[in-house]
C-alpha cells in the first residue's frame, strides 16, 4: 500500500537470568510495521498495545482473511489490551491506525473473514450480545462500521465466512 509493504513484526525480552521455576516477567511485543524496502524506510506504524503482548499469535494469525487493503487503508485485527480483539484500520501512519470499532465491550469481537465488496469491507463479528457471530461490514470509520443482519436471531450464530463476490451488487457467504 502506498509503496510499502506492511508486516507483523514481534520484540521478545526476557531478563539475563530468566528462569520458568519461578516465572519471571519478561514480555512478547508484536506489532504492526510497515518497509519499503529499506532500513532506513522500515518502522513500527503503532505501538497497540504497549509493552504487552501487542498483536499476540492469538490476536492478529497472520491470516490474509485478517489483513486486506482496500482503497489505500489497510484493515486487520487486533486488541490494544483494554478493548478485546477488534477491528482496525490504517493509513500507513500512527495518527491514523485506529480501532473501528469495540464489537464485542465485554470481550473479543474476533473479526474475521475480511472481504472487500462494492465499496465497503465485510466481515464476520461475535458481538457477544444478543446477535452472536453475524455479517458486519465497514466503510472505514467508526460509525459506519455496522451490523449487516442479525441472520439468526435471539442469539445463536449464523456464523458467515468464504464471502465472495458473486457480481457487482451480490456477496455470496
Amino acid at each position: 500500500m502506498n509503496g510499502y509493504v506492511y508486516f507483523i513484526a514481534v520484540d521478545v525480552y526476557f531478563p539475563a537470568n530468566f528462569n520458568l521455576n519461578p516465572p519471571q516477567s519478561g514480555y512478547i511485543n508484536a506489532e504492526l510495521w510497515r518497509t519499503d524496502g529499506t532500513s532506513g524506510g522500515t518502522t513500527k506504524v503503532k505501538e497497540i498495545n504497549p509493552g504487552t503482548t501487542g498483536l499476540t499469535a492469538d490476536a492478529f494469525p497472520f491470516s490474509t482473511t485478517n489483513f486486506l487493503v482496500f482503497n489505500n487503508k489497510l484493515y486487520f485485527t487486533a486488541t490494544d489490551g483494554t478493548n478485546g480483539m477488534e477491528l482496525w484500520v490504517s493509513d500507513g501512519t500512527s495518527a491514523n491506525t485506529i480501532m473501528l470499532k469495540n464489537i464485542d465491550t465485554a470481550g473479543d469481537g474476533s473479526p474475521s473473514n475480511l472481504y472487500a465488496h462494492n465499496g465497503f469491507v465485510y466481515f464476520s463479528a461475535d458481538d457477544n450480545a444478543a446477535n452472536g457471530r453475524e455479517v458486519w461490514r465497514t466503510d472505514g470509520t467508526p460509525l459506519g462500521t455496522v451490523l449487516v443482519k442479525d441472520i439468526n436471531p435471539g442469539g445463536p450464530n449464523s456464523s458467515p465466512s468464504n464471502f465472495t463476490s458473486l457480481d457487482a451488487t451480490h456477496l455470496l457467504f
